[in-house]
């Protein structure tokens, strides 16, 4: 069984333009308002850049001061008067289905089964400021770790006043934001994982990032 949680926000605003310098026309500073999902704004809008060019692949031009209201939603839209959609549901699904006879010969050929898994956990950290030293203890009752992802976001307080997760003009959430982390180490039952600390750049996530989706971490060729 499966439980989908579905990212439904809706998000309004009104470009700044200014007709003599289009180059100080801005995007105002807004943030979505979530109806269901993992607090996170799944769209992403741009201004316009040259005549020729579009707004986000639309054809309407963002750099008017008109209101726009954007959103995403499942079953309904809200912007059609709806006020409910559908914000998570289940799926059943069968990993296999056996012949009666033969479940019953495979049980009793291995009744001994061993299952094998892996757990991921999430923390999150917040209230460090830019030029802070800090030092979290994630846990002290995880065993055997395999590997540790590190992703820094900007604060809201640092984002303009605006959750950059919520933000219909940045990608948080599916990617990080480019924070460098100077003297960068991570200690597991005591020892240092890196032999010196670490410049962590984004340059070094995306390098690390990328080794996830290789055959053993990109140790492997073959």
């Amino acid at each position: 069984m499966f439980f989908i949680n579905t990212n439904q926000a809706e998000v309004t605003f009104t470009p700044t333009v200014d007709g003599a310098a289009p180059a100080n026309s801005t995007l105002p500073a807004v943030q979505a308002s979530l109806l269901s999902g993992n607090n996170t704004f799944p769209l992403m809008v741009s201004s316009q850049k040259a005549p020729s060019d579009t707004a986000s692949g639309g054809k309407i031009s963002l750099d008017t001061a008109v209101a726009v209201k954007l959103s995403v939603d499942i079953v309904k839209g809200r912007q059609s008067g709806h006020q409910t959609s559908l914000t998570s549901c289940r799926l059943y699904a069968p990993l296999y289905k056996f012949n009666p006879l033969a479940e019953q010969r495979y049980l009793s050929l291995a009744p001994t089964k061993r299952v094998e898994y892996e757990d991921v956990f999430q923390y999150n950290f917040s209230g460090v400021n830019a030029g802070d030293t800090f030092n979290f203890l994630v846990s002290n009752g995880i065993a055997d770790i395999q590997n540790v992802l590190v992703v820094p976001y900007l604060s809201a307080s640092a984002n303009n006043s605006m959750n950059p997760f919520l933000s219909p003009y940045g990608t948080a959430g599916a990617t990080p934001d480019p924070i460098p982390l100077q003297q960068f180490n991570i200690m597991l039952s005591g020892v240092n994982l890196f032999l010196e600390n670490e410049e962590y750049d984004i340059q070094a996530f995306s390098h690390q990032l990328a080794s996830s989706n290789q055959l053993n971490g990109g140790l492997t060729t073959g």
